[in-house]
């Protein structure tokens, strides 16, 4: 059961981060601890790289967002965070939303990502069957993340 609710606690955080940036859950999977830093008043740093720029793939560019608190802490992704990962030493260097995941000598990060992001797909769908709205995602399972982003489930 702690496992479940785990993996809860960050579909939640992970999603919610996605929300409040607008990134890509291709390059959220992989956001380190040591990406984020505090800038003071709880605002968070996050620095990144973008595999995409416009329609060029493969165009590695820095990004930095600025994480604020939300007014409201039930949704606020800073809050939501700190709930996932609880309160355990965590090395800096961990990625924050693949848990459970290792990369294969040469896996490529698409392929692995892509595992990555098919077990939070599960997830959502699972919550949106328990919920009562099976066809929440229908079709669009792919897109999820982005129909979460103005989606009321989101």
């Amino acid at each position: 059961m702690a496992e479940l609710e785990r993996a809860l606690l960050r579909t939640r955080a992970f999603v919610s981060l996605l929300r409040c940036t607008g990134m890509r859950s291709i390059t959220a999977v992989t956001l380190r601890l040591d990406q984020f830093s505090e800038v003071g008043d709880g605002v968070l740093l996050l620095k990144r790289m973008e595999r995409k720029c416009g329609s060029a793939r493969n165009v590695e560019k820095p990004v930095y967002v600025c994480v604020v608190p939300h007014v409201d802490p039930k949704l606020c992704p800073i809050v939501h965070i700190a709930t996932a990962l609880g309160n355990r030493e965590i090395d800096p260097a961990y990625e924050l939303f693949a848990e459970g995941f290792t990369r294969k000598p040469g896996q490529d990060y698409v392929s692995f990502a892509t595992m990555v992001q098919r077990r939070y797909i599960a997830i959502l769908q699972c919550a949106a069957v328990a919920i009562g709205v099976p066809a929440l995602f229908a079709e669009k399972k792919l897109h999820a993340f982005r129909v979460l982003c103005t989606n009321v489930m989101g």
